[in-house]
């Protein structure tokens, strides 16, 4: 019996034993699912209590906002902007796969989809009216030369920005805003269908000789955007300009600059519009006349109170010139965004402070500067030139290195090949002059003054007296 007790007494210490260790561990894993469960709801409140705080702050920012609010989200042409600038500068950089110029022959992007692209190995940069469609056309018919879809892109001043011209003076017609065109776009339509001649011929031969080009003539000068560039934050006047970005995207690039006198420029300027604007219908020259003073001495002034420079990149000093020329051209005020597209932009004749900007990014063996006056008179002479500092026809030469980039050349041209080059018939030339007549006396004499610094200025950058145009008699 006392056994039993015993054996009795062992087995009730080890039960008890037993729900103690229970116990423990029960309580112990309740505290861990009760934590877990506590700190879940904490989670889910501090969601919902943030999600609230958010809507009432988005509440309170919509009943707060007003009209002077949304107006300082439009930009100063009156669009709101579809990004911000650096939002623009990453959609550029993700584009996709993009391959430079194929005389790069470096491939910026790879994958089972990614597509051929070029960006252009040269640019005719400027200037209007300076023989620039003229000299892109004839460059164009060169066999190693992609025609593209069209002659001015302007991508880098303008439809980078999703703003065309289109867009910046035509509202009234209806165009209130564009996307940017993205790189992958742009450097589709440089080459059209012929990219697929260029990705045949680096299947076959591992290179190719085609190249493809961009004549927009307002790279040289037309930076309306140069506020919104990154770099220029703060500034007066311009630390970057298209050229910036041209270079930056291509080091390599080729720059054709073509220069008239400015005087005979400007006035084949007014004399091109006078189709375009209903104001300039009977157009004469005692109209020219009174726009020349009027805007002359806008800028006169403005070269008394800031820099040369600040003056020539300056939009409002060319609004206040555009703005006047608006009144008194054009009577009816929906016509007179048409007549800011069509001003005679006198600022654009100012070439040295542009080019002086441009030899700065570019090493000057990439720039050919070409006069006008003398490619009219020697066509096919500075067509061949041109071939051959682009390192095409006569060279034959097909392993030449300049800083890693390989100049690969063609044959020079048959008879058959130049032949529609220097036979091409001339465009864009002598338009409404016989119509109009030649400028005042006074005119001549008045814009002569106002650009002879800037031709001295220009002929000392390029080391070449022609530039003072002193063997040119304007009409």
């Amino acid at each position: 019996m006392r056994v039993s007790l015993k054996w009795v007494a062992i087995g009730l210490t080890a039960l008890l034993v037993v729900m103690l260790i229970h116990k423990q561990f029960g309580d112990s894993r309740d505290d861990r699912d009760s934590g877990r469960r506590s700190k879940a709801k904490k989670e889910k409140n501090g969601k919902e209590k943030k999600t609230k705080e958010e809507k009432e702050e988005k509440d309170k920012g919509d009943a707060g906002s007003t009209d002077a609010d949304e107006a300082e989200k439009l930009n100063r042409y009156g669009h709101k902007p579809r990004m911000k600038r650096n939002e623009q500068l990453k959609r550029l950089e993700e584009t996709g796969a993009v391959r430079w110029d194929v005389r790069m022959l470096k491939v910026a992007g790879s994958g089972k989809n990614a597509k051929l692209r070029c960006l252009p190995f040269f640019y005719v940069a400027g200037v209007a009216k300076c023989g620039t469609t003229d000299f892109y056309r004839r460059l164009r018919y060169h066999p190693d030369i992609m025609w593209g879809e069209l002659k001015e892109y302007h991508w880098w001043d303008r439809l980078r920005y999703g703003s065309s011209m289109e867009l910046k003076f035509l509202e009234e017609e209806g165009v209130k805003n564009e996307e940017p065109m993205p790189l992958s776009k742009y450097s589709e339509i440089i080459t059209g269908d012929e990219i697929e001649d260029v990705a045949r011929e680096l299947k076959k031969d591992g290179f190719s000789e085609l190249i493809c080009g961009d004549g927009s003539p307002s790279y040289l000068w037309d930076n309306s955007q140069w506020v919104d560039f990154v770099g220029n934050e703060g500034c007066t006047e311009p630390r970057i300009v298209a050229g910036s970005f041209i270079k930056d995207a291509y080091p390599d690039s080729r720059i054709f600059l073509l220069f008239r006198q400015p005087t005979q420029r400007v006035y084949s300027r007014f004399l091109s519009r006078i189709p375009r604007v209903p104001a300039f219908k009977n157009a004469t020259p005692a109209m020219f006349h009174d726009y020349v003073v009027k805007g002359v001495q806008i800028y006169k002034d403005c070269f008394k109170r800031a820099s040369i420079r600040e003056c020539a990149y300056n939009e409002d000093v060319y609004d206040e010139a555009v703005s006047w020329m608006d009144i008194k051209l054009s009577a009816d005020s929906s016509r007179s965004q048409m007549c800011r597209h069509s001003t005679i932009r006198l600022n654009e004749g100012l070439y040295s402070v542009y080019v002086e900007d441009w030899l700065r990014i570019f090493k000057r063996e990439q720039i050919m500067v070409i006069r006008n006056e003398d490619y009219s008179e020697n066509v096919e002479g500075t067509m061949i030139s041109a071939f051959i500092w682009l390192g095409m026809a006569p060279l034959t030469v097909t392993d030449n290195n300049h800083d890693g980039l390989l100049l690969f050349t063609t044959a020079p041209l048959t008879d058959a090949q130049l032949k529609p080059i220097v036979e091409h018939v001339s465009v864009n030339t002598g338009q409404n002059y016989g119509v109009v007549g030649p400028m005042l006396p006074e005119t001549i004499e008045i814009l002569n003054e106002f650009y002879a610094p800037f031709n001295a200025r220009l002929a000392e950058l390029l080391e070449d007296d022609r530039f003072l145009w002193k063997d040119i008699i304007v009409t």
